[in-house]
Order: structure tokens, then C-alpha cells, then sequence
């Protein structure tokens, strides 16, 4: 039993430890429609997930829509619709914490049109951490991408100096602290599209 916790925590510590800034590429991608349309809609994404990773999605979808609601307030105008293409896989800690939360901006906006995709389908727009969101305009020109976790989590890692300190800042994350700054950031992507 010893064993077993051990190896569990040995995991747990890679993935907090493995932080790590992901390089935005410096050429903006460009993507054709059929492609963007060929992900899966949020619903079909959650059938792919396990029972238990659907729970968490969901559970993270009724939280950030609250959240979303709050944010905005009244419905803002009409804008031109964008497209977020997601690379998320729905066992990844950090898609099942930042997915729903773009996810009920699409939802709630309206003007959103969300699609998830694979990252070994994605990894010639630059993706390398899932999440990945990319932002196309309806020609579908990248306007501009988020990755894996809000910066505010980012900083948080690279600033603290032990186990502890790291687990100070990741369960919060895990636990959905930080959905704020990811919509936040998502929300300025947005408004600079």
C-alpha cells in the first residue's frame, strides 16, 4: 500500500512539477471551415470522457456558467460570431478545469461556436499542452490563443520553491479556484478579437 501511494504522489509531483510556459508560435495559423466542423461539439466531446471525467466536466460546466452569468451580467450585443477551437482530451487535469469554462462562454454568448479537437490532431496549429484554445475569426484567421492554465496559476508555480508551496497553488487549481482568471483571459481574447 505504501508502494502504491508513493507511486500515485511520484505522478501527482511530475504533473505539477512539469510546468512549464508553452512558446506561442510567432506565425499565426489559419484554418478552412470543414476542419474547425470536423471537432466535436461539447456534447459529443463528453460522450468520449469516462463516467467519472464526465461528472467533473459537468460539474465544471454548471460552476463556470454561474460564473459566466455573473461576469457578463446582462446579454451583451450581437457581434460577429468567432470560433474557439479547443485541443483538449477530456482525462487531462487541466482541460477539466479551464474546458468548461469556455465552454459556457459559448453557451451563454451565443457568439462563440466551440469545437474540441484532439492534440495529435492539432499539432501542426503549434499545439503541444492541452488545453489549447485558439480564437478564429469567421474567415478563419487565429486571432489569438490561450494555453493549459490561467497565468495567475502560472506565475503562482514558477514563484513557489517547494512541494508544499506547489500543492498550496495546485489544489485550489484542481478544485476550480482559478476559473475566474481563466475567464478573465478568455474574456480579453475576446474583446481583442
Amino acid at each position: 500500500m505504501r508502494a502504491e501511494n508513493d507511486a500515485i504522489d511520484s505522478l501527482l509531483m511530475e504533473q505539477i512539477l512539469c510546468f512549464r510556459q508553452e512558446r506561442v508560435p510567432e506565425r499565426r495559423t489559419n484554418l478552412d471551415r470543414a476542419r474547425f466542423e470536423s471537432g466535436l461539439t461539447l456534447e459529443e466531446f463528453l460522450e468520449t470522457a469516462s463516467a467519472q471525467d464526465k461528472d467533473v466536466l459537468n460539474e465544471g460546466l454548471k460552476s463556470s456558467e454561474m460564473l459566466v452569468r455573473e461576469k457578463l451580467g446582462q446579454p451583451q450585443p450581437a457581434r460577429s460570431a468567432v470560433y474557439l477551437y479547443a485541443a483538449a482530451e477530456p482525462w487531462c487535469i487541466d482541460t477539466k478545469v479551464n474546458l468548461p469554462v469556455a465552454a459556457a462562454l459559448a453557451r451563454i454568448t451565443g457568439t462563440v461556436i466551440l469545437r474540441c479537437h484532439t492534440r495529435e490532431t492539432s499539432t501542426d496549429l503549434g499545439v503541444e499542452r492541452i488545453p489549447t484554445f485558439i480564437l478564429y475569426d469567421s474567415q478563419f484567421r487565429e486571432l489569438g490563443r490561450w494555453v493549459e492554465r490561467p497565468q495567475a496559476v502560472r506565475e503562482a508555480m514558477a514563484r513557489a520553491t517547494s512541494r508544499e508551496e506547489k500543492l498550496l497553488t495546485w489544489n485550489p487549481y484542481i478544485s476550480g479556484a482559478f476559473r475566474a482568471h481563466t475567464l478573465a483571459e478568455l474574456l480579453e481574447l475576446l474583446n481583442m478579437a
